[in-house]
């Protein structure tokens, strides 16, 4: 198998936390090739693992770096993890048996669990990212350890096995977009008539932000959403554009919709029953992802509701300044991938 398949990280440069990938992937892989796509190559890494290139990256973009990964292999699969995740065990041999067994299939994906060192915060923050309220209904399975095997239409890059061959074929991933390029990447498999399988146990562990930074990540993300979305350019589709503008459009209503009554002399209190049912919903929600925790609920929910009631505002406030262009900025230097 360790001939099959070239694992590809791509990362700014070698840190603790690729050094932990590695250390980890060669707890289960002695000899696995693995290729790091680096912005700048300051590590003699190369030269202690023989099985270890580096190559470095003119282009910052995730996505270049993993196709400049790509046209620097030859296995028959590849796979890709971020840098700041490892890889739990027999990861590519459930990815790669079952891509062996059933050639209608092109990429296996599967389920991402909290560091073991990642704070009590960060696994609240976690279940937040995935809730059903603000990812993708597919993603939020990824972290459900009940979750069971199942064809799915979106992958996260950040694990996901693939034919070498089926990636080259869809010319790989789009190098204009900064952010959600795993959403259009995934996209385009579907269009071709390809298919992805869910497979929980092809899992890894990966490192979740701490509040401030997740919440700068919500903002940039949001923020480049919009602001390319007010440019034309077409990253998401129309059902999840729209669904990324809902909460701008229902606070324009219901301020409109303030001044009107009010302006009319009739009391406008009433229309407060709007916030107070979202409210109720978020408090709801929090309750019953806080039931995911083995200890701390209690306090789990009052992360989990003030993180939803923060997330939302700040989502908000990055749709609201990246339609209007203000300030007008490169979102990227705000944003870090990893």
């Amino acid at each position: 198998m360790e001939n099959k398949v070239t694992i590809i990280i791509p990362s700014r440069n070698i840190d603790y936390l690729l050094e932990n990938c590695i250390s980890q992937i060669r707890n289960q892989y002695k000899n696995i090739k693995i290729l790091l796509v680096l912005d700048s190559i300051d590590s003699n890494l190369k030269h202690v693992d023989p099985n270890i290139k580096i190559i470095k990256s003119e282009n910052t973009n995730m996505s270049a770096k993993r196709n400049l990964g790509v046209d620097n292999v030859d296995t028959k699969y590849i796979a890709f993890i971020d840098s700041d995740a490892y890889p739990n065990e027999n990861w590519l041999e459930y990815a790669i048996n079952f891509l062996e067994k059933n050639n209608e299939y092109c990429a296996v994906t599967g389920s991402q669990y909290n560091l073991p060192t990642d704070s009590f915060e960060q696994q609240c923050l976690r279940i937040v990212r995935f809730s059903p309220l603000f990812t993708h209904k597919e993603w939020c399975i990824i972290t459900d350890k009940n979750t069971v095997e199942q064809d799915c239409t979106k992958v996260m890059t950040s694990n996901v096995i693939m034919k070498r061959k089926i990636y080259c074929e869809i010319k790989g991933m789009n190098e204009n977009i900064y952010l959600a390029e795993d959403n259009e990447f995934s996209d385009r498999i579907i269009d071709k008539g390809f298919k992805i399988r869910f497979i929980p146990k092809v899992s890894v562990f990966h490192r979740e932000c701490k509040f401030y930074p997740f919440m700068r990540k919500i903002y940039c993300m949001s923020y480049y959403y919009s602001n390319s979305f007010r440019q034309g350019k077409k990253i998401k589709s129309f059902k999840d554009t729209i669904f990324q503008f809902l909460p701008l459009i229902g606070i324009i209503i219901f301020v409109l919709l303030w001044g009107i009554i009010n302006y009319l002399k009739i009391n406008p209190f009433p229309l407060l029953i709007f916030p107070l049912f979202i409210i109720c919903l978020l408090i709801k929600e929090a309750y019953r992802e806080s039931g995911k925790l083995s200890e701390k609920r209690i306090e789990g929910f009052l992360i989990i509701f003030l993180s939803y009631l923060s997330f939302c505002t700040v989502w908000v406030l990055g749709t609201l300044l990246g339609f209007l262009n203000f300030p007008s900025k490169d979102i990227k230097n705000c944003y870090k991938h990893y």
